[in-house]
């Protein structure tokens, strides 16, 4: 973890969990004030959050670790009053779609970022930074914008080259968004609104819209033109 991401105090009771739903008491972190620039996030909103492993290296090596991850996010977004609206894992960064009323995110990254860390380093036998610098962050202001982010963070695994199609990552919001999968913190409606009036053709007109992005991700990857990146 980077300065003013990783908590000072030790994070209690995060022993690893394995189970898909079943999220576990996770004890409070404690963390003292650490002298930083302000961020821009003064008010609430919609907010494209990433984070990226120190030095481009991993910070999920299974599939443990990825549960045990979304397991701090639940508690992360009760803890800070946030919606997850989409999410997506990889294997050294991770994007989330976070709409919050009051100005939490910063705390709410600090505290997931950090207790995760801890919890890895412990886990695997490491020491030192895991995450990069601070989380990144941008301010999603329009649909449009809405509606292209979900999409392109499900396309994120295709993108790379971990598989094919979106719905063979398990690690995304895609099949929740579907019906074909469920976890206790994703909030699928605000996304879903903007396809449709019924869940039925919102489901469907999302299907048909991420598989048109699917098709031009492949034709990109023929063509050896697929867009770069901060994260790359």
């Amino acid at each position: 973890m980077s300065r003013g991401q990783s908590p000072l105090r030790a994070c209690h009771g995060l022993a690893p969990k394995v189970a898909r739903l079943a999220v576990p008491q996770i004890g409070a972190c404690f963390c003292r004030g650490v002298p930083r620039s302000p961020r821009a996030h003064v008010s609430g909103g919609i907010f494209h959050v990433t984070s990226r492993g120190n030095r481009r290296t991993d910070v999920f090596l299974d599939d443990p670790a990825r549960l045990r991850f979304l397991q701090m996010l639940t508690r992360t977004i009760t803890r800070s009053g946030w919606r997850c609206l989409a999410y997506c894992l990889m294997t050294n960064h991770f994007h989330l779609v976070v709409e919050m009323e009051k100005a939490t995110l910063s705390e709410g990254m600090h505290w997931l970022n950090g207790c995760y860390a801890q919890w890895f380093n412990r886990r695997y036998g490491f020491k030192g930074h895991l995450f990069e610098d601070r989380f990144h962050s941008e301010p999603v202001e329009s649909d449009a914008h809405l509606l292209e982010l979900s999409r392109y963070l499900p396309l994120n695994p295709v993108r790379a080259g971990i598989c094919s199609h979106p719905g063979d990552w398990r690690w995304s919001s895609y099949r929740e968004m579907l019906g074909r999968d469920r976890t206790e913190f994703l909030s699928t409606g605000p996304m879903l609104a903007l396809f449709g009036r019924t869940q039925k053709t919102a489901r469907a007109a999302y299907e048909e819209f991420v598989r048109d992005g699917l098709t031009r991700v492949r034709q990109e990857h023929a063509w050896g033109t697929v867009p770069r990146t901060w994260l790359d």
